[in-house]
């Protein structure tokens, strides 16, 4: 049994069969640690990553120096790209640790539980996680214009303030800050623009 039919069978129990009632019932008295997945709850390595995408998301691989980050990135990139997403999953995390070795009876009958459950029976598609709750997204039309001016960084990173502003961008220094990566990309630029310049003389 799921999670969530799990949940409604106790919190919603005039919504199921008596069948499936029955089974929750030695169910409920499992820890919550025993619904984790392969990527919740969230390890340290991937709670940095996450941290990372809930200040400076979208992103892309490329973004990332390290071998390292870059696995870590591909992990969390089956989530939205979008920091409330990730500040959403980072809060829903806590949680989770800090009812991991309670029941889920107990968990639910806690205010904290009742307040998940509350908010999570909002969720009009299938949950990706435990405790997943409903979250007030970023614009698409802001998010895709952020992703595209950092598109545009990524190949042309000398670009400067001036020159996007005369570009028509809009919100240029918000995305600037919330895109530390360009140094990165600067850095990669004047190198391979170094080896064109030797290999040419």
């Amino acid at each position: 049994m799921n999670f969530w039919t799990l949940c409604e069978s106790y919190l919603k129990p005039q919504s199921l069969s008596r069948t499936t009632k029955f089974r929750a019932e030695a169910s409920l008295k499992r820890p919550l640690s025993e619904f984790q997945t392969s990527l919740f709850p969230l390890d340290e390595s991937r709670v940095r990553m996450a941290s990372i995408l809930a200040r400076y998301a979208p992103m892309t691989e490329d973004d990332f120096e390290s071998p390292k980050d870059r696995e870590l990135f591909r992990q969390l990139q089956a989530f939205p790209q979008d920091r409330a997403y990730f500040e959403m999953l980072l809060q829903q995390n806590l949680l989770f640790k800090k009812f991991q070795d309670t029941t889920v009876k107990d968990f639910l009958d806690s205010a904290e539980g009742k307040a998940w459950f509350k908010r999570a029976q909002r969720i009009k598609h299938k949950p990706v996680f435990c405790l997943e709750i409903p979250y007030y997204p970023t614009r698409q039309s802001s998010l895709r214009a952020e992703a595209d001016l950092k598109r545009l960084l990524r190949r042309l990173p000398l670009l400067r303030y001036i020159d996007l502003k005369a570009m028509g961008f809009k919100n240029v220094q918000a995305i600037l800050e919330r895109f530390p990566s360009l140094n990165l990309h600067r850095q990669r630029y004047l190198k391979q623009l170094s080896s064109s310049l030797a290999q040419a003389k």
